[in-house]
């Protein structure tokens, strides 16, 4: 994520990726704003070192989004490169719910990693994050990512989709296990936004 910070501004300085063609500038725009109304009101409680540190966090968020504005400049360069990355990442979160179930299965506590700062999870689901939120939403992204490419698919059932509805079953069952509350209003909220964008609230109700 560091080195694709100076690539995206290399691309946006050259005019390769125009900005106002990034469907989340206006919206991470605000949320600039926001981060920078909260440091300065706040700034008579910061020394200076925890002033840079503030700012470091800013890059940090510039430098995870700058590697959308990478994958949105490459897809455009190469239009087979959205399917590729799409699959990549259902798969990707697929096998994150498999190595999830492993550990919930064969180590369903790690209290004992609390010695090394972790925290003291028992029967959730962490995986090999050791962090049921982040993984949970890993879960939530994969889920809503192959509910949308397969939305005909998915609301008429077919038994001849079974890799599909295993994907979905797995990763569902490893959300559930997360016992994740934010990943949880994370899944309704994508099922929401789904539903809005098909016209079907008959969906969201039934996920519900």
């Amino acid at each position: 994520a560091g080195l694709s910070l100076p690539l995206a501004v290399y691309l946006v300085l050259g005019k390769r990726v125009s900005l106002s063609h990034l469907p989340f500038v206006k919206p991470f725009a605000y949320f600039l704003l926001a981060i920078h109304f909260s440091i300065f009101a706040n700034i008579s409680n910061l020394r200076s070192l925890e002033f840079i540190v503030s700012y470091l966090y800013v890059l940090r968020l510039l430098a995870f989004v700058s590697v959308f504005a990478i994958a949105y400049w490459a897809v455009t360069q190469e239009p087979k490169l959205k399917v590729f990355l799409t699959k990549g990442l259902i798969y990707s979160a697929f096998a994150t719910a498999i190595f999830g179930l492993i550990q919930y299965f064969l180590f369903p506590d790690i209290r004992p990693l609390e010695v090394f700062d972790w925290d003291p999870h028992l029967f959730r689901l962490v995986g090999t994050f050791l962090d049921p939120g982040f993984i949970g939403v890993i879960f939530v992204l994969g889920l809503t990512l192959l509910i949308w490419e397969n939305w005909s698919k998915v609301t008429k059932f077919s038994p001849s989709q079974l890799t599909l509805y295993s994907l979905l079953s797995t990763l569902y069952l490893s959300l559930a296990l997360s016992y994740s509350r934010a990943s949880y209003f994370a899944f309704l909220a994508g099922i929401s936004l789904i539903s809005w964008q098909k016209k079907s609230w008959k969906f969201f109700l039934s996920v519900f």
